[in-house]
Order: structure tokens, then C-alpha cells, then sequence
């Protein structure tokens, strides 16, 4: 994923959903959850995470410095590690609510239990996840709904209407 990609992938994540920070507290605070290391002795799981997690430091940068948010509004991102394990994942999900995020990007191998939980605290989620995790009864529920907008697992465009 280029850094052109990411900085617009973070732009649309922020000005398309709504999020929490009031007109006095200007920093918009991204919680990122990402499978990037492995547990000592743990020398199979193939660490998806590094994919994009040096561009996303990279476009939280570059939006801060090159191309400022309205208002004087910054952005912030506290990186939660998961290991690539679902618990581990949820376990981070609840800390960074504790942190005041404002929208979770991530986590890439699982977001079930996590994307109900972000939807219980009112908070945006922007995931992706890899075809094996899909979870096709949980992605239809999602789609009547009108919660998940983008692509379906198999590649059609959604139509919401």
C-alpha cells in the first residue's frame, strides 16, 4: 500500500465517520490494531500487520505537517499489538477505549468481537481481513444493517439501498 493510498485511506476514515473530539480537545487520536510481532518462540505466524504499519506512522506525519485538518485539529495514533490472536486483540480493543481513541483502524486477521465492541462504545471501525477469517453469516448480518461500506468478501461492490 503506497503512502498516497494510506494518507487518503486515513482522510476519508476521519472526515467520513463521526468521532469524539470536542471543539477544545483538537487532536484526533487513531487507535491501530495490528498483528506486526510474534510472541517469543513463536516462530510460524506470518505478521501481517508490517504490510502497512510504517505507512501509517509515515501518512499520520505527513497529514500533521503537509496537510493540516480543519479547525487546527492534529492526529495522534496509539499502536496496539495483538500478535495476531483474537483475544489479545479484544483484550487491546477495551485498552485503547480506556485511551480516549477517536476511530480504530485494524485489526487485519479477526474484528468480529471487536467491531461489536467499537460499535458498543459508539466508535468507528476501518478494517480489513483476510478472505480465511471471513465470517459470511456475521458479513451479511453486517450488510443488513448497513454497517460495513466497501467491497464484500468476494469482490462485488455493496449496494446499500
Amino acid at each position: 500500500m503506497t503512502t498516497r493510498k494510506v494518507v487518503t485511506f486515513i482522510f476519508l476514515s476521519i472526515f467520513l465517520v463521526p468521532t469524539r473530539p470536542s471543539p477544545e480537545h483538537s487532536i484526533f487520536t487513531m487507535g491501530y490494531l495490528t498483528g506486526s510481532k510474534r510472541r517469543p518462540g513463536n516462530k510460524d505466524y506470518p505478521r501481517y500487520g508490517l504490510t502497512i504499519s510504517g505507512a501509517i506512522n509515515l501518512a499520520v506525519d505527513e497529514i500533521n505537517k503537509d496537510h493540516p485538518l480543519r479547525d487546527s485539529h492534529t492526529l495522534d495514533i496509539f499502536v496496539a499489538e495483538t500478535y495476531g490472536e483474537e483475544t489479545e486483540s479484544i483484550f487491546q480493543t477495551a485498552k485503547l477505549w480506556t485511551q480516549n481513541v477517536s476511530v480504530y483502524i485494524g485489526p487485519q486477521e479477526t474484528c468480529i468481537h471487536e467491531a461489536r465492541m467499537a460499535a458498543s462504545f459508539n466508535l468507528p471501525m476501518i478494517s480489513y481481513i483476510l478472505e480465511r477469517y471471513v465470517d459470511h453469516n456475521f458479513w451479511a448480518q453486517t450488510m443488513e444493517l448497513g454497517k460495513i461500506l466497501g467491497p464484500e468478501p468476494d469482490g462485488h461492490s455493496l449496494h446499500l439501498g
